[in-house]
């Protein structure tokens, strides 16, 4: 199996109870409940693989642009 990479495109292959499956550049099988209420077989998904601490810092970075921008001095 292919390695994910963050921005891979998937398309919903089957629905298995409580996974689906996902075909594109790679495989993956997916928890149902991820997926938009309504999905069904032949939609697409980009599928995004990220760790906790990337959307930590992710999170913080994006705190910081914004007090950086409230808290600029006005010219």
């Amino acid at each position: 199996m292919k390695k994910l990479t963050p921005n891979n495109q998937f398309e919903l292959r089957k629905i298995d109870g409580e996974s689906v499956h996902l075909s594109g550049e790679g495989e993956a099988i997916i928890p149902k409940n991820v997926l938009p209420k309504g999905a069904k077989v032949g939609d697409k998904f980009v599928l995004n693989v990220l760790d906790p601490e990337s959307e930590a810092e992710k999170g913080q970075a994006t705190a910081r642009e914004i007090l950086n921008e409230i808290l600029k001095p006005k010219e």
